[in-house]
């Protein structure tokens, strides 16, 4: 069984992805590591070529269609998804890491269903991390659980603007692997916050508001006092003291959505309105 790690990144410097502890995360899943880096201006393809060296890590140095809009983060995606021939793939995105204690699970859910052509892909638990490491984003409109790991033979290819995957316009048959991703990225500094936020303007060509302060408030956040991934340590004592932190209570409409959502949870064990990018088989 051949498995093969793919992320895309660009900008990483500027915009503070951790983007070396995201692929030393899923790195001991892995026999190989396709890392897709855009041309950038802040020193990204120098930060990576140093830090990953070996015949194993394999850097693309690439030129993106920036006129693709979101488009083109999938369209980087595929590509790298298709430098390397494997049996599975793992996907992560630039700021997020997989956490160690999954390792043993995901790898017994790979071999498990390696031969069931049912299955296409594996889901991973995800913990949001907003405003610090300290704190965790969980109401319905962050998603509980995604794709980042799919079968190769089964065709699947990233969809959109990268948040998840499909076999041609079919959403990915999925089993859950027991891993978990932790996602840092609304746990970065107030300045790169902006600049990610004028990174966006840029490809989605719209004006979507700029972010110098602290994060507005969010129902249903919760204290984290958990674990990190040990590939987080060294960025999380980079970051620290950096974090944007999270505003006043302010409720809206949308907050009030959440709320009645949450209710529901609650009352019936079922996350109503909920995004899927995936059928999950029991």
């Amino acid at each position: 069984m051949t498995v093969v790690g793919v992320t895309i990144v660009r900008d990483a410097v500027r915009l503070e992805y951790p983007i070396l502890a995201a692929i030393n995360s899923i790195l001991p899943l892995v026999d190989e590591m396709v890392v897709n880096v855009g041309r950038s201006s802040d020193g990204t393809i120098d930060l990576i070529e140093r830090a990953c060296s070996g015949d194993n890590i394999h850097v693309l140095d690439r030129e993106w269609d920036q006129s693709l809009g979101g488009a083109v983060l999938a369209h980087e995606t595929n590509i790298a998804m298709k430098y390397r021939s494997s049996d599975w793939i793992v996907y992560v995105q630039a700021d997020e890491m997989l956490h160690e204690d999954g390792l043993p699970l995901i790898r017994e859910t790979m071999v498990r269903h390696a031969h069931d052509d049912r299955v296409q892909g594996l889901l991973v638990d995800f913990k949001h991390h907003y405003g610090s490491p300290d704190l965790l984003a969980t109401s319905r409109a962050w998603y509980r659980r995604e794709v980042r790991i799919v079968k190769t033979r089964s065709g699947a290819q990233s969809h959109h603007e990268a948040q998840g995957f499909r076999v041609g316009e079919q959403r990915i048959q999925a089993v859950r692997s027991g891993g978990t991703f932790h996602h840092y990225g609304w746990a970065r500094s107030a300045e790169a916050l902006g600049a990610k936020s004028e990174a966006d303007n840029e490809i989605y060509g719209r004006k979507a508001p700029r972010t110098y302060g602290a994060l507005p408030w969010e129902y249903g956040l919760r204290p984290f006092s958990g674990s990190h991934p040990a590939a987080a340590a060294g960025w999380l004592t980079e970051m620290e003291g950096r974090y944007p932190g999270v505003g006043p209570r302010r409720w809206s409409l949308r907050q009030a959505r959440m709320v009645i959502s949450d209710v529901l949870e609650r009352g019936t064990g079922r996350r109503w309105w909920e995004y899927k990018n995936y059928d999950l088989i029991d």
